[in-house]
């Protein structure tokens, strides 16, 4: 499979990465917000003690910014797509892959 980045994608990449140092694996730009994949182990140096990092660059390139960390366990790195906890619950119950001979697919269950 060939990912094929344009510039623009590039250059938010690399205004994350040089900002913070971080290792960037992919972002999207959606309207007003850049959503970034870093890779695993790196999710904390993006975002920099307190939140200084996203802050500063949020600033710097007038967006919202959101955050998720690669994850080798694809049903790790659904978890980390979907996020954490909205007023006190996650907004699903489980998540696991399934297996039909050849074919993996990861199920999220909800309570919603």
């Amino acid at each position: 499979m060939t990912i094929k980045l344009d510039t623009e994608t590039l250059r938010y990449m690399a205004a994350l990465r040089d900002t913070t140092g971080a290792r960037v694996v992919d972002c999207i730009v959606d309207g007003n917000t850049v959503v970034y994949v870093v890779e695993q182990g790196q999710l904390g140096t993006a975002i920099g003690k307190g939140g200084v990092n996203v802050k500063r660059l949020s600033t710097q390139l007038g967006k919202k910014m959101h955050l998720i960390e690669l994850h080798s366990d694809p049903v790790q790195f659904t978890g980390n797509l979907l996020g954490g906890e909205k007023n006190g619950r996650k907004c699903w119950k489980n998540i696991f892959l399934k297996e039909d001979g050849e074919t993996k697919k990861v199920v999220i269950e909800s309570d919603l």
